[in-house]
């Protein structure tokens, strides 16, 4: 009985001090603000803090895809000419995943209204065609075309990126 007591104790004892919120703070370097420093440290480079402007940049739509477990690569840059912006090419295992982001909603409101949203084309063109079957997502400034197959896959996408805007960081105390 005593011989099992001790031995809760210790492992309780190794997982405390061992946990994952000491290891956090000993393997990721941070400055006097808190703020993870990248390229320091054991391990693969971190990425810089995204800025909290609220809408979509290229840091929020990686963040959001690698929370949702799809492990993005980022590809090329891309030009469709129906769309007024470039947009970037982004691989998801199987599945290419392509980023448009606009300078609001508004902006992006123009492009996705003049969209055949099941066709991920002009409405009205029957040219136009993907490898793929399109899915088009849209939040805030971001306009998206993912291709894939893998209906479970489409979802995860569709949850990650239309789960609502980044957040837009608190302001400054004065």
């Amino acid at each position: 009985m005593i011989g099992r007591a001790c031995c809760a104790l210790g492992l309780t004892a190794t997982l405390t001090a061992c946990g994952p919120a000491d290891r956090e703070n000993k393997l990721a370097p941070r400055d006097s603000a808190g703020v993870v420093r990248a390229g320091t440290g054991p391990g693969p480079a971190l990425l810089p803090a995204c800025p909290g402007t609220g809408h979509w940049e290229p840091c929020t739509v990686f963040d959001r895809l690698e929370r949702a477990g799809l492990a993005p690569q980022r590809g090329d840059s891309l030009r469709l000419a129906f769309l007024t912006v470039d947009g970037e090419t982004w691989r998801l295992g199987a599945a290419t995943i392509h980023v448009f982001r606009y300078r609001d909603s508004l902006a992006r409101h123009g492009d996705f209204a003049a969209l055949d949203s099941l066709h991920a084309r002009p409405t009205g063109d029957t040219v136009t065609s993907w490898p793929s079957t399109p899915t088009v997502l849209v939040n805030d400034n971001l306009l998206a075309i993912l291709l894939s197959e893998n209906e479970e896959q489409v979802e995860r996408v569709t949850l990650a990126l239309t789960a609502g805007p980044p957040p837009k960081a608190p302001a400054a105390p004065k």
